[in-house]
């Protein structure tokens, strides 16, 4: 039987519920014995310098190539959605589970035939029917994946892009601005409510996410760790860090072992100001930090690179070579006073 002879076989046509499967294999010699369940009558396989011959033998190995599957199971089961998206089959082969995979599907009508990619086993199925054709009862399949239901696209179920018309809101009107941008030709009717409503993604007016970015805003801050923005700038000057307990005097007599300091710039001018002031213009626009003042005044933040980030300079004196000053840090890393 050919392939085409074989995809044009209905499976029903043995059984309700039968299936066929294709398999090839050599004939009339072959490099391995024939299964003992070959149906060879009282003839057997003649062996020679490790060649099996006899004459219309099928011999192994048998290489699984495709399969027939009729729409309905014997207990009434359909498969038909199934066999359309089938990726894979399982099913006990001769007492070992195989399983197929699917290269290709062919609707037949009444059955589909897969085409699987080729799959070898080295023995027939045990059964046979009364022509001596082998034969497996009972057998169940795994299919993957299975699919329960029918799915097809329909006019409530668009794809993207292919929307004609809009659903209204159930909130929003139109506002006819045509003719005046400043005064709608409809504005009594939207007053009184009579106007027609608009056809608006009314989520983008009550869902949190789109109205903050359409309309409302969200306000950011520094979350857990106060100064930690989601967006900042920083400025760099070159310094030395040293311990907390080192004295000035040696400190401001090192010229090695310098790297780039960094300090945050993005604070507004008003965070830097002095309560009830509004002398705050030289505070953030200088190339060094701002330290601490009295009265509320913040400082700046210093931080060194370490490798893809930016870490906190702690309890640390910063040696700013080109100023000649050191800047003191505390324990969030902000500068909390200047010192020369």
């Amino acid at each position: 039987m050919t392939t085409l002879e074989f995809q044009n076989t209905d499976p029903t046509k043995y059984n309700e519920g039968n299936c066929n499967l294709l398999y090839s294999s050599s004939i009339s010699t072959g490099s391995f014995d024939l299964p003992n369940n070959y149906p060879t009558g009282s003839s057997a396989p003649v062996e020679a310098g490790g060649v099996y011959y006899l004459a219309d033998a099928w011999f192994p190995p048998y290489k699984i190539l495709g399969i027939t599957i009729p729409n309905n199971s014997t207990n009434g089961v359909s498969v038909e959605q199934t066999l359309q998206n089938v990726k894979a089959v399982k099913f006990t082969f001769s007492g070992t589970s195989v399983t197929l995979k699917v290269d290709g599907i062919s609707k037949r009508g009444t059955y589909s035939y897969l085409r699987t990619r080729p799959l070898d086993v080295m023995t027939f199925p045990e059964g046979r029917d009364q022509s001596g054709i082998p034969i497996i009862s009972n057998l169940e399949f795994i299919f993957t994946p299975f699919l329960k239901e029918k799915f097809s696209n329909s006019d409530y179920n668009a794809l993207i892009g292919n929307a004609t018309s809009g659903k209204t809101s159930q909130g929003a009107v139109e506002v006819d601005r045509l003719v005046s941008q400043g005064s709608p030709s409809n504005l009594l009717a939207v007053i009184s409510g009579s106007a027609a409503l608009a056809s608006v993604q009314y989520s983008n007016y009550t869902t949190t996410g789109l109205s903050n970015a359409r309309y409302s805003g969200t306000k950011l801050n520094s979350g857990s760790s106060e100064g930690e923005d989601p967006a900042m700038g920083l400025r760099s000057f070159t310094g030395i860090i040293n311990e907390l307990d080192s004295k000035n005097a040696t400190i401001l007599a090192q010229s090695e072992g310098s790297k780039d300091i960094y300090f945050t710039i993005d604070r507004k001018p008003t965070a830097y100001m002095r309560p009830g002031t509004d002398v705050f213009s030289n505070l953030t626009g200088s190339s060094f930090p701002t330290p601490s003042i009295g009265g509320g005044q913040k400082g700046s933040i210093l931080y060194e690179e370490e490798g893809n980030r930016f870490v906190r300079i702690v309890n640390k004196k910063v040696h700013a070579i080109d100023r000649g000053s050191i800047f003191i840090t505390d324990e969030n890393g902000r500068s909390r006073r200047e010192q020369t």
